[in-house]
């Protein structure tokens, strides 16, 4: 889809006539299933100072925790019991975690379950780092790019470019994750030319996982004052993602529930096949508070996962059982053949290279 097209879905076509062919291209392509996903923010420490975020290094307001692998497995272990399959290990960019403890962290989460999918959203990382994690069996790397525009980016992400932003997401593919990225719609000064650029990027990049976040303006950031986001352009910006991209996954903002509950149940009527519920524990509510509208909750996971899956059934969906693997990733690239490091523990008495191969063979990835 060129340029122009884009633009006419973002700007003038009716939003009815465009939410209604996503919906039908999903459904052609994806089917009626919606995959679960779990976000665990294992740590709210972060060296940056991303303008729009509220983990930024300059936000003395924030309390900050950091978890061990044994928090971080417990908390694992009830997901999976509860049948979650995807599970999303978040942090900020935290200097006070060595890439070592992180692989250990992952190790650990799939020693309680060796067929939950782990994902990492540590930010941009040296790709020895990129390997370590890979070798440590994560499965997949979220590392949105914010905004493809040149100036935008440089002004919300003003330790990087965008074009340094590109190259870590191509060490992540060349790793052989799949690669969950995106951007997010509404920022200050942020045109609709702006957001056809992010699109076209995803699909140039061929991103498996696609998340699109509203801007939320945080209270202690200095975008405080300015307006939040249009949820039509969000709305529309996940339809024109589904139409240009097809066969992917799109998730639905974690942080839209919270914001506008009758949006995010329209949001399954654009196109979106993914869901996500934050198992953060609670007493970390005022820690982790990145984006606001996400936060987390007392209810036990087993029940939230058994309202989600009422709240899907309602809407004429169903939750999928599985991991929500790439559709076709095998055959977009294939995950590097590593041995892995000997030292690295062992997995109910198998070690982690031939663990690795097996799921890999499972998921015929090989």
């Amino acid at each position: 889809m060129r340029k122009v097209q884009i633009m006419r879905h973002l700007v003038d076509e009716d939003p009815e006539v465009l939410f209604r062919r996503a919906n039908r291209v999903r459904r052609h392509f994806t089917g009626d299933d919606v995959h679960l996903r779990a976000v665990l923010g294992i740590s709210s420490h972060c060296v940056k100072d991303c303008v729009f975020c509220g983990m930024q290094a300059a936000n003395t307001k924030m309390l900050r925790h950091r978890m061990d692998k044994k928090e971080v497995s417990e908390i694992v272990r009830r997901a999976t019991e509860a049948g979650i399959r995807s599970i999303t290990l978040e942090s900020g960019i935290d200097n006070g975690i060595s890439g070592q403890e992180i692989a250990d962290i992952v190790l650990a989460a799939k020693t309680v379950d060796p067929s939950v999918a782990i994902t990492l959203a540590l930010g941009d990382q040296p790709e020895r780092e990129f390997n370590r994690w890979r070798e440590a069996t994560a499965d997949r790397y979220q590392l949105p790019f914010v905004s493809s525009t040149p100036r935008l980016h440089k002004k919300f992400v003003p330790h990087s470019t965008i074009e340094d932003r590109i190259r870590a997401i191509r060490l992540v593919q060349k790793s052989g994750y799949q690669i969950v990225s995106g951007f997010i719609a509404g920022l200050p000064g942020q045109t609709p030319d702006d957001i056809a650029d992010d699109l076209l990027l995803l699909k140039r990049l061929d991103i498996d996982l696609v998340e699109i976040d509203p801007f939320i303006p945080h209270p202690d950031t200095s975008l405080a004052n300015e307006p939040q986001v249009n949820i039509e352009l969000v709305l529309r910006s996940l339809a024109v993602a589904r139409i240009v991209m097809k066969q992917i996954h799109i998730g639905a903002p974690i942080t839209l529930e919270n914001l506008d509950r009758s949006t995010y149940l329209t949001a399954f009527e654009v196109g979106i096949n993914s869901i996500s519920i934050d198992i953060t524990p609670s007493r970390y509510a005022s820690h982790f508070h990145a984006h606001p509208g996400r936060t987390p909750s007392d209810v036990p996971i087993a029940e939230r996962v058994q309202a989600l899956q009422r709240m899907v059934k309602n809407i004429g969906r169903r939750l999928s059982a599985s991991r929500g693997d790439a559709y076709s990733f095998k055959n977009k690239r294939s995950p590097k053949k590593r041995l892995l490091p000997g030292d690295l523990v062992t997995i109910k008495n198998v070690s982690p290279s031939q663990w690795l191969s097996d799921q890999r063979r499972k998921a015929n990835w090989s």
